[in-house]
């Protein structure tokens, strides 16, 4: 299950750097540039060999730079995977809903298992504290393939500095369920910022017979570069790489249970105007026994 883990890493951490400082401050430089501009990202497992992209990354944004759709495209062997999201925006600039539709393909057909259909299709809702804040209070989260559906909902806590500290998280296994069901807590996140707005720990426990243990640690520094996907809206989808406004360029793994403490690293190059270009992520050969590097293209 751990391989999970690297996994979160080598597909969703979108930019670091070979530069190793923990916890760089905000840019005072930051122009309207160094917002959400990233037109697409492609992935390979070969760093170097033209042609062997597995995943790619595309891009799409409103008149106000802001993100309405993500659409991903990734192959394994003759396995082929396509994932649509679009994103509804209230006057405010805020996400409100999240509609995504998946499908799997094997040489070209409809691939599915006995519990997975070839198609499915994710619904998120998202909740504020009131009508002016910014601040998510939960998010309730719909996965539904044919006929049967898994549920989620995540309640979120901030500290005095208006970032996350916890996210609390409930739900209801992968089944055809009945109206009026209750989910159940499965368990919680733990998030620390530091003063200037990067993450710097985040903890992930599960929860058996009402008690909580410590499922994955992880740990981040960064460089003093521009992170282009920077936001801090987007908490809700766990996708910490974007939570700093530079790049992640060392994610130390703790595993309790398996008692497994590394280091993912990266190296990459940039473009003139400090945004990343390319990069090549590094993992310990007990994790994994092959590198990725991705390719940044800019509107």
């Amino acid at each position: 299950m751990h391989k999970t883990y690297l996994l979160l890493f080598v597909c969703l951490i979108m930019f670091v750097s070979c530069q190793r400082e923990t916890g760089a401050e905000l840019l005072d430089n930051t122009s309207d540039d160094s917002g959400l501009l990233v037109k697409r990202v492609d992935e390979s497992t070969e760093p170097g060999v033209p042609g062997k992209a597995v995943a790619t990354s595309e891009y799409e944004y409103n008149s106000e730079k802001k993100l309405i759709r993500t659409i991903i495209n990734s192959a394994h062997g003759s396995i082929t995977r396509h994932s649509d999201s679009r994103y509804t925006r209230d006057s405010k600039g805020r996400i409100m809903t999240i509609a995504a539709t998946s499908q799997r393909l094997i040489n070209g057909a409809p691939y599915q298992t006995l519990e997975w259909p070839a198609f499915d299709t994710v619904s998120t809702m998202v909740i504020y504290q009131d009508e002016l804040s910014q601040k998510i209070k939960y998010i309730k989260r719909i996965i539904r393939s044919g006929e049967k559906t898994t549920i989620d909902s995540s309640l979120y806590d901030y500290d005095s500095n208006g970032h996350v500290k916890k996210i609390i998280i409930f739900y209801l296994p992968f089944g055809v369920h009945l109206p009026g069901e209750q989910l159940m807590s499965s368990g919680y996140s733990a998030w620390t910022f530091n003063a200037k707005g990067s993450l710097m720990q985040l903890e992930e426990y599960g929860e058996a017979n009402g008690n909580f243990f410590l499922q994955i640690r992880y740990r981040f520094e960064y460089d003093n570069k521009i992170n282009p996907l920077f936001t801090n809206e987007y908490v809700f989808l766990y996708n910490w790489f974007d939570l700093s406004p530079n790049n992640v360029v060392k994610q130390k793994v703790y595993i309790p249970a398996y008692g497994e403490d590394y280091d993912n690293t990266a190296t990459y190059q940039y473009r003139p105007d400090d945004k990343p270009l390319s990069v090549i992520y590094f993992s310990p050969p007990t994790v994994t026994n092959t590198n990725r590097q991705s390719n940044f293209y800019y509107k």
